[in-house]
């Protein structure tokens, strides 16, 4: 069965290498279509698609810049985990960035995104659970493995071969892309509250030997959130009475797209987007609909890269330029650079919100 899975793993990886080639005319089309959309929405006055463009232009070039290994087994972990870093880490160790897939994928098929985070200076570290195939409780405790990955690098003496020390005493970036983005939603409100999830099926493994993973959670010190999961339904979320202000420190980036009829999204009030981002009551977040893109965009639409490595920087490393990127008011700053879905695509706050900037 083993075998026949890691088969399975090098077959997607090795059609999505044959895909290459379209993916660069795929992204001038994009950026057509989006220059289009800037006349009709409040996008800046040259409407800038992308931050950092000579990374985000030339997507492909991070893999020069980065490498990653898969981890097949790794004690306490399901199936291991891929783990990508710089080439050139510089001098000490780096910041952790802890990444969840998709329903039914695996972490391969976001490479680009994972170079690209690698690439700026971290140690990303993707769980492989539920590889390819559906998760028991509808997921509902992938947020577990992350924290088991959090509490494994939490070790001054975990190291993995090839693969640069990771400094413990810096704050995690915990991220994922839908199922993998309710993980790590959970993940940070466990960090948050101590009181969430308790009494649940899944409190038993988060208070056992003296809390480890509670203990985990608490390292986490912001999240990005793509395209996640509903965190209204009571089989994604165990939790609901408590879930809603259950983040109340931890800084958020959001981002959903306009085209994305995968996750819920009528009335737009009602957004499944837009609820999670109203659950939320740390000081800093930030909530981004992207122009045109669907649910499984993240795969190779570079888009929202370099503003998740911006947003990791700006909390994992105390990056001040970072900061100022996300919340400042130049021309290069996410306010004015960042395109956004225009009235009528879906996800809009209120119906009518494509970025909402919030600083404390």
């Amino acid at each position: 069965a083993e075998a026949a899975e890691e088969e399975l793993v090098a077959a997607r990886a090795e059609a999505a290498e044959e895909e290459l080639p379209g993916i660069a005319k795929d992204q001038d089309e994009r950026r057509s279509l989006w220059s289009a959309a800037c006349s009709h929405g409040d996008h800046g006055p040259s409407c800038p698609l992308r931050p950092c463009a000579e990374l985000g232009d030339n997507f492909l070039g991070v893999t020069q810049a980065s490498y990653c290994k898969v981890f097949q087994n790794v004690t306490g972990l399901q199936r291991g985990m891929h783990v990508c870093a710089p080439n050139n880490p510089g001098d000490g160790p780096l910041p952790l960035f802890v990444f969840g897939h998709g329903h039914m994928t695996e972490p391969k098929v976001y490479r680009w995104l994972l170079h690209t985070i690698a690439a700026s200076g971290f140690v990303t570290a993707s769980y492989r659970a539920c590889l390819l195939g559906p998760c028991p409780d509808a997921g509902s405790g992938e947020f577990l493995e992350m924290l088991r990955i959090v509490d494994l690098f939490s070790k001054p003496s975990f190291r993995l071969d090839g693969i640069p020390a990771v400094d413990p005493s810096l704050p995690v970036v915990v991220s994922g892309h839908s199922e993998g983005g309710r993980a790590a939603i959970m993940a940070a409100a466990v960090g948050d509250s101590p009181a969430y999830l308790q009494g649940t099926t899944h409190a038993a493994e988060l208070d056992k030997e003296d809390g480890r993973l509670r203990k985990a959670a608490t390292r986490i010190g912001a999240l990005a959130a793509l395209h996640p999961d509903p965190m209204y339904e009571a089989i994604l979320n165990p939790d609901l009475p408590r879930f809603q202000g259950a983040i109340s420190k931890t800084p958020v980036l959001e981002v959903c797209s306009g085209f994305d009829v995968s996750i819920p999204f009528l009335p737009f009030k009602n957004s499944s987007c837009w609820y999670f981002f109203n659950a939320v009551t740390s000081p800093d977040r930030i909530y981004w609909d992207q122009p045109f893109g669907m649910h499984d965009e993240l795969y190779h639409s570079t888009s929202s890269y370099p503003w998740v490595a911006t947003f990791s920087r700006a909390y994992a490393l105390g990056d001040r330029e970072a900061k100022e990127l996300l919340f400042g008011d130049c021309p290069k700053c996410m306010r004015r650079a960042a395109a956004r879905a225009v009235p009528g695509e879906l996800h809009l706050g209120e119906g009518n919100i494509s970025l909402l900037i919030c600083s404390g």
